[in-house]
């Protein structure tokens, strides 16, 4: 029999007043939607917008769905991290220590409780704005840039901080990174790789520059709204997020008298060779 993998500990930042769990909840059950004009402090959305949604060098849309607090801000000295490097933080890194911090507390672990664990992290994430932007400034002190935004730190500064034992895997297999990210958590705690995981995903949009690649690719809506199962669908609106699950198999979860948010989770992966183009998801077999 296989053994059930149970949730122990949770957090999650998204658009609008979601800013919790428990408010993302009370505002899916509503019935709402986040979407909301580009921020100003992200990028200048009327230099990039064309009624022309087919032109090169814009974005059809001026609206997308983002986490309304401040995501630059960050308590660098909380994390051991010195303010020079801390600027050369990617946002996603900063808020992702806050998030698993939050996730652990949720767990009623503390840090010293996971310190020395065999717990893995594992992270799901494809948009690395915050490089583009480092990299425009050539006066920009460049010591911490590589450091501060490739991807594999988004798990690595994870496991460094709160001194974790387990796999570190950031992955990016774009818009089914984060589920991927739960996929392989699971199989790290059937496999014995760990005793405990933690999955996250984040996405953060912080430049035009994806936006710009996606318009061309024409894969956004222009109205910057996703129509699932829908006749008005005409691709999707982008959003933010960051969220991260702490996982046990759900014997040690039991044994060790953890609270079960969620019983029983189960991700399946399949993929097959793209029969109308690299770029088009195959109905029968996404994530």
């Amino acid at each position: 029999m296989v053994e059930p993998i149970a949730v122990i500990g949770l957090d999650a930042k998204y658009p609008c007043d979601g800013n919790t769990p428990e408010k993302f909840y009370d505002f899916l059950v509503a019935g709402r939607s986040a979407r909301a004009p580009v921020p100003a402090d992200r990028y200048n959305r009327d230099a990039f917008w064309h009624p022309d949604n087919h032109r090169d060098g814009i974005i059809g849309g001026k609206e997308g769905h983002f986490i309304q607090e401040n995501v630059r801000a960050f308590d660098a000295p909380f994390f051991s991290i010195t303010p020079a490097e801390a600027a050369s933080m990617d946002p996603q890194q900063r808020l992702l220590l806050e998030c698993v911090y939050t996730a652990l507390e949720n767990s009623g672990l503390t840090m010293d409780a996971v310190s020395g664990t065999q717990t893995g992290t594992y992270v799901g994430a494809f948009i690395w704005d915050y490089r583009d932007i480092l990299i425009k400034d050539i006066d920009a002190p460049m010591m911490y840039t590589g450091s501060g935004t490739i991807a594999s730190t988004l798990a690595g500064r994870v496991n460094w901080f709160y001194d974790l034992q387990g796999p570190a895997m950031s992955l990016d297999t774009a818009c089914s990174s984060s589920m991927v990210a739960l996929h392989q958590a699971v199989i790290g705690l059937k496999s014995g790789d760990c005793d405990m995981a933690i999955a996250c995903g984040a996405n953060l949009i912080l430049s035009p520059e994806m936006g710009l690649e996606l318009n061309a690719l024409g894969v956004l809506n222009p109205d910057s709204c996703s129509y699932s199962f829908d006749d008005r669908a005409s691709g999707y609106g982008r959003s933010e997020g960051i969220g991260a699950v702490v996982l046990k198999r759900m014997s040690d979860a039991l044994k060790d008298g953890d609270t079960l948010q969620v019983v029983g989770v189960i991700v399946v992966i399949m993929t097959r060779p793209y029969a109308t183009g690299g770029q088009r998801p195959e109905q029968c077999t996404e994530v």
